[in-house]
């Protein structure tokens, strides 16, 4: 990552809204010190849902079927950018094949608990 938007990163973590202001209010020691504290325990928003990618990796994974991939925190984390990744045809109907199936799944669990029940 650049200085730069480590310096945003940080004005947002010590509630700073002008970032030009603050990195003139400190030295270049200071500065580097930040920087390498946030090496060792990162800060801000990508941490947060790296954190939150950690718990919705481990409640997926807890229903793996053999064969399946398991998750990854990143497989969650949120990206901003130029980071739309292009899909062939046949993985978008592979996309579609997958939640076409997972929604009959639900619909015959949902019709199973009905007759359960005893209503039909």
């Amino acid at each position: 990552r650049t200085s730069r938007w480590f310096a945003f990163t940080l004005a947002l973590a010590v509630g700073r809204v002008d970032v030009d202001e603050m990195l003139a209010s400190m030295s270049m020691a200071l500065f580097q010190e930040w920087r390498a504290f946030w090496n060792v325990a990162p800060f801000g928003d990508e941490r947060a849902d790296l954190r939150a990618g950690v718990v919705a990796a481990q409640v997926f994974n807890v229903h793996l079927r053999r064969g399946q991939r398991a998750a990854r925190p990143n497989d969650y984390a949120m990206r901003f950018g130029n980071t739309i990744q292009r899909q062939t045809p046949g993985q978008i109907g592979a996309t579609l094949e997958y939640w076409r199936r997972q929604y009959e799944y639900g619909l015959s669990r949902k019709k199973k608990r009905t007759v359960d029940n005893g209503k039909h």
